[in-house]
């Protein structure tokens, strides 16, 4: 087994960790919010880590569309978790009975939807 294999199943086995560390956090949290967050963070080096072990195990051409592939969930998970995250908040989805700490002061659920443009 040559040094590049050995890299991509270490790539392998850290994306299907985070991968499993997602579902399990889908599962374990209470609310939407934190399950959000969750699910991108770890779902997105998973994803990415998936993605990365084809360098080592699959040929040059799998390889390149696959960090094509890694790098679009990299740059467009975020946002599409900020954007669920906001409209939920905007549609009152209540946060979980534990959570102690509101960070969006300009948008209080009781205030109505500001308009924007």
């Amino acid at each position: 087994m040559s040094f590049i294999e050995i890299v991509g199943v270490l790539f392998l086995v850290l994306g299907i960790f985070f991968t499993a560390v997602a579902a399990i956090g889908l599962i374990r949290m209470p609310d939407v919010y934190n399950r959000l967050h969750a699910s991108s963070k770890a779902l997105t080096f998973g994803a990415f880590g998936i993605l990365l072990s084809t360098i080592g195990l699959g040929d040059p051409e799998l390889s390149i569309r696959s960090i094509m592939t890694g790098l679009f969930v990299l740059l467009t998970a975020p946002i599409g978790t900020t954007v669920i995250a906001r409209t939920a908040y905007r549609r009152h989805v209540p946060l979980a009975p534990q959570s102690i700490l509101d960070e969006m002061p300009d948008l209080k659920p009781d205030s109505p939807v500001p308009d924007e443009e």
